[in-house]
């Protein structure tokens, strides 16, 4: 299965950690490989999640954390805004798990008001002398 962090909101940055050929080793059966590696970042501010993302489309397996970060500049009293992103975990093809990640946030049109379409009401002319 892959797990995917997903946005097409441009303020958008998205980053994982590769863990590197060397940084694994393999103690073999039951365990396997391990890694000398810290997997998680040290926090919001670790420049691994914001400062140096990987460029869009880029994929890779990692072992390691996966973060989406936005840049929403400073927002004022009272101001806010919206940030969308969607998380998959599926088993098919990358392309299509993507492909339906495009379609999951194209604009949908909604009716969420209605009005009534009469005629606006005309002053009464006068056909001179009718």
């Amino acid at each position: 299965a892959i797990l995917l962090y997903f946005s097409d909101d441009p303020r958008a940055k998205a980053s994982f950690d590769v863990v590197e050929d060397e940084e694994w080793e393999y103690v073999g059966p039951p365990i396997g490989w391990i890694a000398h590696k810290d997997l998680e970042p040290e926090g919001v501010y670790d420049p691994r999640v914001y400062d140096s993302p990987y460029p869009q489309g880029v994929a890779n397996k990692t072992d390691g954390f996966m973060s989406i970060a936005f840049d929403v500049g400073t927002l004022g009293p009272g101001e806010n805004t919206t940030l969308n992103f969607l998380t998959a975990l599926d088993a098919r093809p990358v392309v299509d798990v993507l492909t339906s990640l495009h379609d999951a946030v194209r604009p949908v049109l909604t009716l969420d008001k209605t009005k009534c379409c009469s005629v606006k009401p005309q002053p009464v002319r006068d056909a001179g002398g009718a």
